[in-house]
């Protein structure tokens, strides 16, 4: 089979970047409750989104070597 264009390729990443910063943004939140971290508002809820999302890209990273 033939591999497909970069510009084909590129239409399929977006919402693969969406699921894995809700899926981190879960994470980031659980992470927390079990550190006993609580924070409030929407600046505590985006540092905390932005927290998981960092480290499930890392675990996924890891796993992908």
């Amino acid at each position: 089979m033939a591999c497909r264009p970069d510009h084909e390729r590129r239409r399929i990443r977006p919402p693969r970047h969406l699921v894995v910063g809700v899926i981190g943004a879960l994470l980031g939140g659980f992470l927390f409750g079990l550190l006993g971290i609580y924070t409030g508002g929407l600046l505590g809820s985006l540092i905390t989104a932005t927290i998981g999302a960092i480290v499930l890209i890392a675990l996924l990273r890891l796993i992908r070597r």
